[in-house]
């Protein structure tokens, strides 16, 4: 599995129309073959700080999703508002539920 986890600083000025459009975007990414955990939240809309969280079955199942038309999309309108990144790809193993 592969997991992707960080946080982004997007424009302020942009951070109303990105939190709708990041709740219509998740709605189909959460639908995508491979996806197993989708989350993108809006710590702090006044200064545009974002916490990303996914988890995807295998590279290819992530490559299919940064080429789906929504995913495209939504990074021609934003990509360039994003201002830092400490966004990081992991290869996970070893997946277990937490001690009770």
């Amino acid at each position: 599995m592969i997991t992707i986890i960080g946080r982004l600083n997007i424009e302020p000025a942009v951070m109303e129309n990105y939190d709708r459009d990041v709740k219509e975007l998740s709605s189909k990414v959460i639908k995508e073959d491979g996806c197993h955990f989708y989350s993108l939240v809006v710590e702090d809309k006044e200064n545009g700080v974002v916490t990303i969280a996914e988890i995807w079955r295998d590279e290819p199942a992530l490559f299919v999703h940064w080429g789906q038309p929504w995913v495209t999309d939504f990074m021609e309108k934003y990509g360039a508002k994003v201002t830092g990144s400490t966004l990081k790809m992991y290869d996970t193993t070893n997946e277990r539920d937490l001690p009770s």
